[in-house]
């Protein structure tokens, strides 16, 4: 894989995702979108010096929300109470990412567990800003 511009690359829902530290080797600059507790303090531990992560959920307004942490974090969700939910919740604060005002986007990834949406609405004006974009679809 080799930068489509020299842009940057958006993860939301980074989670402990390959596609972050991947993504950042080959060249991009990497912003890092992720809510939960354990993996963003992983992200912040491992990030390279061109990774620049945040601890915000991704949405379509500003704010906070609670996010449902499950036994396993790549399915803590804003929205789902997925099997093995912990029943725990912890408040997060959201944000859309037009708010962050990047430029020259070369690829957002959003795997959000069923919040992608929202991440999108909130992403408006930045969408025409990106070349490729990758979206998982939520439980």
């Amino acid at each position: 894989m080799k930068p489509l511009n020299n842009g940057c690359f958006v993860d939301a829902g980074a989670n402990f995702e390959v596609w972050t530290f991947f993504v950042a080797r080959v060249g991009y600059e990497d912003y890092a979108f992720e809510p939960s507790p354990r993996p963003y303090r992983f992200l912040t531990e491992n990030a390279l010096p061109n990774v620049h992560v945040f601890n915000v959920a991704l949405g379509d307004v500003e704010g906070e929300a609670e996010l449902k942490l499950h036994e396993r974090s790549e399915y803590d969700s804003l929205i789902y109470e997925n099997v093995g939910f912990s029943g725990k919740t912890v408040k997060v604060k959201v944000r859309t990412l037009d708010s962050f005002k990047l430029e020259s986007i070369g690829l957002i990834k959003i795997d959000t567990e069923g919040f992608e949406l929202p991440v999108l609405l909130g992403a408006r004006e930045t969408i025409f800003k990106m070349e490729a974009a990758h979206c998982s679809r939520g439980p």
